[in-house]
C-alpha cells in the first residue's frame, strides 16, 4: 500500500503478524476429533471468525449442497460469536435451515485459542471466505497446525498462501470457485508437516527479530 502511494520499494519492508507457535502446532487429528465430539471419519471444514456478514460464513454454508452432490459429505464447523459489526448468526442459521443442513453445520460459539488450535488440527480444511481482510492471522494459525487453507484473495492472503502446497486462493466473489476449491482440497492428500513448517515460520520470536533487525539498520544509517 505504501509503495502504491509512492514510497520507494527499497525503503519498504513487510513484516508479517506473528503467531503463538506454543498454541498453534500440529496435533493428532483423530484425538482432537474425539475430544471435541466431531465425526471421526467425515470430511470437516472449519471456519472461524466473528459471526458477521463480512467473514463469509454464509458463502461456505451455501456451497455445502454442491459438495454433497459431488459425493463429499462434508461437515462444517463454525467457531465465533458476535462482533462489533453486530451478529449475523440468525441469518446464518436461517441459511442452514433453508439448505436442510442442520445436522451438518455446527455452531461452536466463541472458543479459547487453544481450543481453536485443536479444532484446526481436527479439520481437513480451514476456510476463510471473507470479502475484506488485512493480514488475517487465522490463516497462518491454521497453517501452523498443519491444516491446508482455502481462502479468498483479499488483503495479504495471496502472500500467506503463495503456493498450492499450502492451500487454494479463490476470487472473493466467485461462489463456484469456492465450491471447486473446497472439493479439490478435501480430496487432496496434503503434506501437513510441510504446511505446519510454513505456517509456524512467522512465530512471535521470529517476527520480533525481524523488527529488531530493521531498527538496527535504521540506527546504523542515522549514525
Amino acid at each position: 500500500f505504501a509503495i502504491g502511494l509512492g514510497v520507494s520499494p527499497d525503503k519498504a519492508v513487510t513484516i508479517p503478524n506473528g503467531i503463538d507457535t506454543a498454541i498453534y502446532q500440529p496435533r493428532d487429528k483423530g484425538e482432537m476429533r474425539a475430544k471435541h465430539g466431531l465425526h471421526p471419519d467425515a470430511p470437516i471444514i472449519l471456519s472461524a471468525g466473528y459471526l458477521i456478514e463480512r467473514k463469509g460464513h454464509h458463502r461456505i454454508i451455501g456451497v455445502l449442497p454442491r459438495l454433497w452432490q459431488a459425493g463429499i459429505e462434508a461437515q462444517l464447523c463454525i467457531a465465533g460469536g458476535a462482533g462489533r459489526e453486530g451478529s449475523y448468526e440468525a441469518h446464518l442459521r436461517r441459511t442452514v435451515a433453508e439448505t436442510g443442513f442442520e445436522s451438518t453445520v455446527h455452531f461452536l460459539g466463541s472458543v479459547p485459542q487453544t481450543t481453536l488450535a485443536e479444532l484446526m488440527s481436527a479439520a481437513d480444511v480451514f476456510c476463510l471466505a471473507s470479502k475484506r481482510e488485512g493480514w488475517p492471522n487465522v490463516v497462518h494459525e491454521a497453517l501452523g497446525c498443519g491444516t491446508p487453507v482455502v481462502a479468498t484473495d483479499v488483503g495479504a492472503v495471496p502472500e500467506m498462501i503463495p503456493s498450492g502446497d499450502y492451500g487454494i486462493v479463490v476470487p472473493a466473489s466467485d461462489t463456484a470457485a469456492l465450491a471447486e476449491a473446497l472439493r479439490k482440497a478435501l480430496r487432496k492428500q496434503w503434506q501437513r508437516s510441510m504446511i505446519a513448517n510454513w505456517g509456524r515460520a512467522p512465530s512471535w520470536h521470529n517476527v520480533a527479530q525481524d523488527v529488531l533487525k530493521q531498527f538496527h539498520w535504521i540506527l546504523r544509517r542515522e549514525n
